[in-house]
């Protein structure tokens, strides 16, 4: 949504299919707590492309090649993309915004609740958006776009 720094197109996102999203990251926090996973489960926020003009679900695992090798973790995920790719189910969604890269606050409402978000524009993004953006992340929303939720959350600190 911003400069495209890390690839894409600046200020243009993918399309978010907000349920399979929401299909995904239940998936990743069941198969975390059957297979003894030491990773976070969470969202992460809409910030870099590539920018496809298809429905697309990014699942990661980790940020460096001791977690890419972790097979336990990429079964993991590879469950959790198919549970995205097959999954019927439909859920209301929202756009979140504020709060960190990867966002508890989101994370919490959408494996409680019922509800499911599509794009995620951080708090560190927030003053690259405008309405053109925001119309354009609701617009590239598989789902209807019911609601906004704002993510105020603070970073732990350690004590």
């Amino acid at each position: 949504m911003g400069p495209a720094k890390m690839g894409g197109i600046p200020r243009k996102v993918s399309i978010a299919p907000a349920s399979a999203m929401k299909e995904a990251l239940k998936e990743l926090a069941f198969d975390k707590e059957r297979m003894n996973l030491d990773y976070e489960v969470s969202y992460e926020c809409t910030h870099h492309g590539p920018s496809l003009d298809v429905p697309t679900v990014f699942v990661e695992l980790g940020s460096s090649e001791v977690q890419w090798r972790d097979l336990k973790a990429a079964k993991a995920v590879a469950e959790a993309a198919m549970a995205a790719a097959t999954s019927k189910e439909s859920y209301p969604t929202a756009l979140g915004i504020g709060g960190l890269h990867y966002n508890r606050k989101f994370t919490k409402l959408a494996l409680t609740g019922d509800i499911a978000f599509g794009h995620i524009i951080p708090k560190y993004a927030v003053q690259l958006v405008d309405l053109e953006v925001l119309k354009h992340c609701v617009e590239r929303t598989v789902e209807k776009v019911e609601k906004i939720v704002l993510g105020l959350e603070a970073p732990i600190r350690p004590s």
